[in-house]
């Protein structure tokens, strides 16, 4: 029988640091990662990794566990403890097999992890989710920043419902206060000013529709 294929969202090309002591494998990293639209920057240990990430904070980063000066463990848990890096994916890049160093990658607070040598194939797929995932927690950061910013008027306005019920409570909690304020102050515009025309419209016609309001 056959399936349809999975559809995977579009993806914009990422930041990705490479942090790895061994130049062969920062070069195959890079080259695969490159084709596919990533902008790639390379650590060849653990504090030029950290130097790099006070220069440009990347979306994600390739972290090799074994480098000389600091490992991978000591600088993914400096990076999740400094607020300005702790949402940075780190995807730890290990020929480390025991169970005890995974539990150890997780509590520094690493996302994923690579074994070595890698696979192509799952190095752009971890990189693919990690970047979705990105995309995810900053559109939902720009909401909230707009939502935070906006008066009351715009945000009563964008969560308006479209049926009738949530219509007429929507209009009727709107402040007058703030009406007269936006009027005063010249911040109701046209098209706004058109929202509110077109709200008591349909208000109008939802309470025709349910006839006299019970006494």
């Amino acid at each position: 029988m056959e399936t349809s294929p999975i559809l995977v969202p579009p993806i914009r090309p990422g930041r990705i640091l490479i942090a790895d002591d061994d130049a062969q494998s920062r070069r195959l990293l890079r080259d695969l990662l490159t084709a596919k639209g990533h902008i790639v920057t390379e650590a060849v240990d653990g504090e030029d990794a950290l130097a790099a990430v006070r220069r440009e904070v990347p979306d994600i980063i390739l972290l090799d566990v074994m480098m000389p000066k600091i490992d991978g463990f000591e600088v993914c848990r400096h990076m999740k403890s400094d607020p300005a890096t702790a949402l940075i994916h780190i995807l730890m890049i290990t020929s480390l097999t025991r169970r005890e160093d995974r539990m150890k990658g997780i509590e520094c607070g690493a996302s994923d992890f690579l074994a070595k040598p890698v696979e192509s194939e799952e190095v752009l797929l971890r990189v693919r989710n990690a970047i979705l995932a990105k995309q995810v927690m900053d559109e939902l950061q720009q909401r909230r920043r707009a939502e935070a910013t906006a008066d009351p008027l715009s945000r009563r306005l964008r969560s308006l419902s479209t049926s009738d019920a949530g219509l007429a409570l929507a209009l009727l909690t709107v402040s007058a206060e703030m009406l007269e304020w936006r009027l005063a102050t010249g911040r109701l515009d046209k098209s706004e000013r058109d929202k509110l025309y077109e709200v008591y419209e349909r208000l109008s016609a939802a309470l025709a529709k349910s006839g006299p309001a019970p006494v």
